[in-house]
């Protein structure tokens, strides 16, 4: 089922190939740890501005780095799977480092997405962003849920 899953190199492949027809690419990265309305929401948004959408997803080392040992709850290939049963992605990949520079610097999207909990804040990727010329889009007012915010609310049940 993990049919949309590319490598980082597969998908700089792609993506110069993509743009050589005049091909539109976005890049959305993050956790994606138990899917809910806010990422549906980023997703959807995201596809009306590139023809390809890519979700680079924090592997499992990735997201313990940041969110600890007893994160993430879903595992990479669970997440990667529920990724790519969504429409409006078309490639998914994995990095490991703890923000997506390398990745946006080996992949080179069109478009660098990101939520609206973001706007007024520098992007951990913004240096890489503006070296190739990538274009940032901040979608959305404010972050409309968490992982975090629904394991709060699991534990008060």
């Amino acid at each position: 089922m993990v049919r949309k899953y590319k490598t980082r190199s597969e998908l700089g492949d792609i993506v110069s190939n993509l743009k050589s027809q005049g091909i539109t690419t976005g890049l959305i990265n993050g956790v994606f740890d138990l899917i809910h309305s806010g990422h549906i929401y980023i997703i959807s948004e995201a596809k009306r501005f590139c023809d390809v959408l890519i979700i680079a997803l924090n592997s499992d080392s990735s997201v313990r780095k940041f969110k600890g040992n007893n994160r993430p709850i879903l595992k990479q290939n669970e997440r990667i799977d529920i990724i790519s049963a969504l429409e409006d992605v078309d490639f998914v990949t994995l990095f490991d480092e703890k923000t997506a520079s390398k990745t946006i610097s080996i992949i080179r999207p069109d478009f660098h997405i990101k939520g609206g909990e973001y706007k007024g804040k520098t992007l951990p990727e913004e240096k890489t962003d503006r070296l190739f010329n990538i274009k940032i889009l901040l979608l959305g007012d404010k972050k409309l849920n968490s992982t975090s915010d629904i394991i709060d609310r699991i534990k008060l049940l």
